[in-house]
């Protein structure tokens, strides 16, 4: 799986989590889209600070480095 099929996937579940809620009556339509909206921005979070640690650095630049030549 590549990051945009994860991300689809983790909008998915959150919003069918936030159905479920409003369904049974623990949370109104605007708590849910508020509880996803949230845990999409901290997701997106997460996957930033992980991509962008050292070893995923010196990997992306030994890439680049190896196509150069």
């Amino acid at each position: 799986m590549n990051v945009e099929q994860v991300g689809t996937l983790v909008r998915t579940v959150a919003q069918m989590g936030a159905a479920y809620a409003i369904g049974r009556g623990w949370l109104d339509q605007t708590a849910a889209g508020d509880l996803v909206a949230g845990a999409v921005a901290l997701g997106t979070l997460a996957y930033g600070i992980y991509a962008r640690r050292n070893a995923a650095l010196l990997a992306s630049a030994d890439k680049v480095a190896a196509k150069a030549g």
